[in-house]
């Protein structure tokens, strides 16, 4: 089983002050190794890639050699070498996660029914601020047309529904069972 919130909290601790950076150096890695599976798994395809990544990273800019490229390359190879690479993303979710837990942002996704004015973004991301108290808010906005109406705000395992399917799923559970509201 794969224990991403015991990578994230390695990763974190070992990057320290360059998590940040170190994070979008390692999500920049993960899609173009993903794409050729048969290649990315054990230790003798993280020796065959490393000089290669290393090589990519200096012309990229992304800094070879210094600490958070340095963090996010070990990170990687680390998970070819134990042919965990699969779980990448998932790690990288995980450790974005916990970054906005450490910053006091709270990363919210958006399902809503129609697009979303600036107006209305900027009145919902004040008051989630202010009943959670989160320092920021992000806001991931996706547009659901099926949902009919109002939207649906989800925060790491809790959902808050206030479209209208979610409505009407409620009345039609409420009918199905009298007694049940």
């Amino acid at each position: 089983m794969f224990r991403a919130k015991r990578w994230a909290a390695a990763f974190a601790a070992a990057a320290g002050e360059r998590a940040e950076a170190a994070l979008d150096i390692m999500e920049a890695l993960l899609p173009p190794l993903r794409r050729i599976p048969s290649l990315v798994s054990g230790s003798a395809a993280a020796a065959r890639l490393e000089p290669v990544i290393r090589r990519a990273l200096a012309r990229s800019g992304g800094g070879a050699g210094e600490a958070a490229a340095e963090t996010a390359l070990g990170t990687v190879l680390l998970l070819m070498r134990k042919g965990l690479l699969k779980h990448g993303e998932a790690l990288a979710a995980e450790i974005r996660r916990l970054l906005d837990r450490q910053r006091g942002i709270l990363a919210v996704t958006v399902e809503s029914a129609f697009p979303l004015d600036g107006e209305y973004r900027a009145a919902l991301t004040a008051r989630l601020k202010e009943r959670t108290g989160a320092a920021e808010v992000r806001l991931e906005i996706t547009e659901l047309p099926e949902l009919l109406g109002g939207c649906r705000l989800r925060m790491d395992s809790e959902i808050l529904d206030a479209s209208l399917l979610g409505q009407l799923e409620k009345m039609e559970k409420a009918l199905r069972h009298p007694g049940g509201i």
